[in-house]
């Protein structure tokens, strides 16, 4: 079995087009040759910021601070796969064609690679 993970940041304002886009592909997807499954998540955005301040005072955050995030939201992809070429031939023969509804909506930071599992619980 393949993981194939992306990661991306979507503009603000358009979470929901990007949502809805992943939804509908959902459909696409189910009769693919060489497709098992899909998972596609979207950040809460400040819901960890949220927590941490339950937590932590506001001294231990200033020294723990992050580098700031850009301003957007991220989604991630994670499928599974028959095989790498399975995926590949269904980028080429559709996926292709509907990326570019969502290409607008997206920062240009992203990720998208084929993963081993090193650990499950």
């Amino acid at each position: 079995m393949e993981f194939y993970i992306a990661t991306i940041f979507v503009k603000p304002g358009f979470e929901d087009k990007v949502a809805a886009y992943h939804k509908s592909m959902q459909d696409e997807m189910s009769g693919v040759p060489g497709f098992i499954g899909r998972e596609v998540y979207q950040a809460d955005n400040g819901r960890l910021m949220e927590e941490v301040k339950k937590v932590y005072s506001e001294e231990e955050i200033r020294q723990n601070a992050e580098d700031p995030h850009p301003p957007a939201t991220h989604f991630v992809m994670i499928e599974k796969w028959e095989s790498a070429d399975a995926r590949m031939q269904f980028v080429k023969s559709v996926a292709s064609e509907k990326k570019h509804e969502i290409i607008p909506y997206l920062l240009p930071d992203h990720t998208h690679e084929f993963y081993s599992q090193i650990a499950k619980s």
